[in-house]
Parts: C-alpha cells; structure tokens; sequence
C-alpha cells in the first residue's frame, strides 16, 4: 500500500457524513478483541457533541481508520485511536497521530491524556513511540474483563499565531467573546468562541481560603477577585493566544451572587469594554449554568433544565435560545446548600457535596430518610425537612451514646435528595413533551444524580435525551458565562456603563 494515497482529515461538524457513529461502531466492532468499548448509540451520541473532534484515514474512498478526541482547552483526552486490522502495522496508527498533533498545536491545548489497560503492551509502545509518557493508574478502570488503566499523558507545543494554515485563519475570524464570572468564591474568565468553542478558560479557586471558615466569607471572595481578576483575563488571553484586539464583546455575570464579588467582575468587564470599544453584555449566572451544556453539543428545543446550585434548585424549561420560564424552585434550602450543612454535621471539609457524594459510593440508604414534597401536584422542592430528620437521628444518636455509619448517613441523605430531583424532573419531561433534559449546576458534578437521572432517562423517556456537561464544567467558570452571552450577543443585546449588581437576579 502506498501511504501517500491515505488520506487523513479532520471531520468538521457542518460537513460530517450521515450515520458516522454507525460507520465508526462497524469499523470498531472487528477490531477490539474484547468488543467495541462503546455501544451504538453511544458513538451516535458522542460524535455529536460539540467538543468531540474526528480524525479519520481513507484509502481508496475505505475508511481504514480514526480518531476521537475530546477538546476542552487547554487539555484534550484521546479516547480511542483505532486502525481496521487488515490494515494494522502499516503506520496508519502514527499518520493519525501526525494529524492529530497538527490540530492540537491550534486550539490551545497543552496536554493530550490518555487511558490504556495495562495488559495492551502494543499500545503502549505505540503511544510510546509517539512521545506519550505514564503519569499514573486507575484501578479497576476497565470492565469486560475488569483491569487497571494506565494513565498517560503528551505535552503538546502550542504553534505561534503567524504563519497558521488557511483552516486555522478561517478560525480565527469567528465571534469570539471574552467573558468574567466572578458571582461567588470563583474568579474566572474564558474566551468563547461562536458560544460553543473554548479557546480559554481560566478558574482561581479560593476553596482554602474559605474552608477554616466552613463557608463563603463574602468580604474575602471580594478582596480576592480584586486581587486576581486582572491577572485572571490576561491570562486567559494569552491561553487563547490571543490580543485584545481579537476579540468581539465583553460579557459578564450580572447576577444573582454575592453582591461584592459580582461588583468586581462587572467594574472589570466595564474597564476593558470602555477601553477598547467593544459592547458589554450583561449574563445571567443561572442561564450560564445551563448553557454550559452548549459548550458540549448544541441544544435541542423545547428542553427542561434541572439547575441544581449551591443556592438554587429549579425546573426550567426553554421553548427556544434565551427563553427561561421556571416551574419549580426550591422553597427553602437549595440542595448544595443542604449539603454544606450536612457535610458540617458529620465533620467533612468545606465544600461538603463532593465528599458527601465519595461517602455514598460506600454506603447504604439504612435510614430512609424522608422525601420532601414528593407527593406535591407541583414541581417545587424542600429541603429543610430533610435536613432537619437528619440533624435529629445524629443528634439523637450521639445523646444515647449510639455509633451511626457515617457513609450509610451520606448513602441515605443522598438518596432522598437525588430522589426528589429526579422523580420531579421526570415528571416534568413527560408533562411538557421536552426533547432533552439538561443537568447543569454545581451540584451536576455528583456522581449519585448523574447516575440516576442517566438511568430513569434511559428507563422512562423514550424520545428525550439527556445532557450533562462535564466535571469541569459544572461549577462556576467564565465558559459557560462566554456560552450563554453568544445568544445576547446575536440579538444584540448589549447594555451602557451604567450596568449594576444584581445580587438577587431572577431568571427570566
């Protein structure tokens, strides 16, 4: 075979063909010894999302082989690099490789990860070979049959603006917009492109800060915004590799939040958008959320939101871009929140969701908790009376001397929370005929609701189809602030310097 007749190409997502998932599953299906790792539907589902990227080889019009990356700047995951096996051992692996190392040195990625079974030693001198080094192992990564993983991980040299190909200029003319979220402890600012690309995205967490304190001390997130937000933009520039000058608006979270910190955001997106001229569009921090999910794949209408926060927990559904109608919202806690005083109550560090959520991987629902307003003709939510059932049953316990599972108790306080929520969201999609659920939200992140609202999804809604944006996208990030402002910016939407906090901005 005469490797100058391969063609190697990257799939864009306006010309991709009809039923590449299925042409991808076939090809696959005879090449891995122990069966394709994904079903059908699933290569159907993640070739349609938006940060999947597809490198495939044709010879002689045949596909012989592909690439499928997952591109959230400024790293990427390679998560399955596959040769037809008539055509294996004749370098098809590493002109993929090639190919791929072309278009990560353009979109600002810096790392390209990896995970491989140990066992696979071909393909791990394969990747080897290709300047792939070990960075650690997952345990029981693998199933089918069950193997650790061993993780690896690529540097990738990013390539100076002059001189790009003709493919890289066309990508450089689209709307790009430079975007600051700073509504709670996060001071972060991105560079969205086209409401659906990350060029940057740049998050200064101050979780230590706050953890001696058990919870948000407004008066500190403010002084370390103050501190960080002008260090934060120009760094996010730079990762976008980028000057001002390329960029289109400025857009910023107007609220809700906490009034201090979201003031030092909007006075810096003011400055920059004065300086330079360029319009200033004000973002709703609960639309961001939401839109988050744009940053994955586009949005199907009408859909229903389930926004599950630190401080908010509503039902939103949106009959098309930008059109936010709430029908239920929590009427007292929101289900971060009650996990923070949870977590508090049985001696978990601050932020207590994440280590609530690793606790009930381990246990079991043994104390049955009660599941508020399950029975309401509504979808409103509460959360206090959970909180306060399970305050009691410790409290109590410690007063008798009692010792009670500390992972059974996060186990059965997750389960009446991810109860609630899913039953209600369900509901709701069946009510309103929605397209697609969309999860967004810090609270997105807990593996519990993610798994269960996947399954009942699966289970329950025969035409719907469900929307979860990545860990790294669920908690407060200027992407998906960037996301949200793409759809203002379409509809010109843009507002003077006389743009104020909203702390207690409703969606709407």
């Amino acid at each position: 075979m005469d490797r100058s007749e391969i063609i190697v190409e990257l799939i864009q997502k306006y010309s991709s063909p009809p039923n590449l998932g299925e042409t991808l599953f076939r090809l696959t299906e005879g090449s891995y010894s122990t069966g394709p790792p994904w079903t059908v539907k699933q290569f159907m589902e993640v070739t349609e999302q938006r940060n999947i990227q597809c490198i495939v080889a044709y010879y002689e019009n045949q596909l012989i082989g592909y690439a499928i990356l997952s591109v959230l700047p400024p790293e990427a995951e390679l998560y399955l690099i596959v040769v037809d096996k008539k055509f294996k051992k004749q370098g098809i692996a590493t002109l993929l490789f090639e190919r791929i190392n072309s278009y990560l040195e353009h979109v600002q990625v810096d790392s390209l990860f990896l995970e491989v079974r140990k066992s696979n030693e071909a393909a791990i001198n394969l990747y080897q070979k290709n300047k792939f080094e070990k960075i650690g192992e997952r345990k029981n990564y693998y199933s089918h049959p069950r193997e650790d993983a061993r993780v690896m991980i690529k540097k990738i040299e990013r390539r100076k603006e002059q001189g790009l190909s003709t493919d890289t200029r066309d990508f450089m003319k689209r709307v790009r917009i430079l975007a600051i979220e700073t509504s709670c402890d996060e001071t972060s600012v991105a560079v969205i492109e086209d409401g659906e690309k990350i060029l940057s995205n740049v998050v200064a967490s101050q979780i230590k800060s706050h953890q001696r304190f058990g919870g948000i001390v407004p008066e500190i997130a403010s002084r370390h915004h103050v501190e960080q937000i002008t260090l934060i933009a120009q760094e996010a520039l730079n990762e976008a590799n980028l000057s001002i000058e390329n960029i289109d608006a400025v857009a910023v979270t107007e609220g809700p939040g906490l009034v201090g910190a979201l003031l030092i955001g909007i006075s810096a997106a003011k400055a920059i958008a004065f300086a330079h001229g360029l319009p200033l569009i004000p973002v709703n921090h609960i639309a961001g959320h939401i839109y988050a999910n744009q940053l994955v794949r586009p949005l199907t209408f009408p859909l229903l939101a389930l926004v599950v926060s630190g401080g908010h927990t509503e039902l939103v559904l949106m009959q098309k871009d930008g059109d936010y109608h709430i029908i239920g919202e929590t009427r007292d806690d929101a289900a971060g929140e009650a996990y923070d005083k949870i977590g508090r109550v049985i001696g978990v560090p601050y932020p207590g969701g994440k280590h609530i959520d690793e606790m009930a991987q381990k246990g079991e629902d043994t104390f049955h908790f009660p599941r508020g307003m399950m029975k309401e003709n509504n979808y409103d939510f509460s959360f206090s009376g959970l909180k306060s059932s399970f305050i009691n049953r410790v409290h109590n316990a410690e007063q008798k001397g009692e010792e009670l599972n500390k992972e059974d108790l996060a186990a059965s306080f997750q389960a009446s929370v991810v109860d609630v929520l899913v039953s209600k969201t369900i509901r709701a999609a069946k009510e309103y005929g929605v397209k697609e659920i969309v999860l967004a939200g810090g609270v997105a992140a807990n593996r519990g609701l993610r798994n269960s609202l996947s399954k009942a999804v699966e289970e329950q809604l025969e035409n719907t189809s469900l929307a979860i944006p990545p860990l790294a996208l669920c908690g407060d990030n200027a992407a998906m602030i960037g996301a949200a402002a793409y759809v203002e910016y379409k509809t010109q939407h843009f507002v003077d310097y006389s743009l104020n906090a909203k702390p207690g901005l409703e969606l709407s």
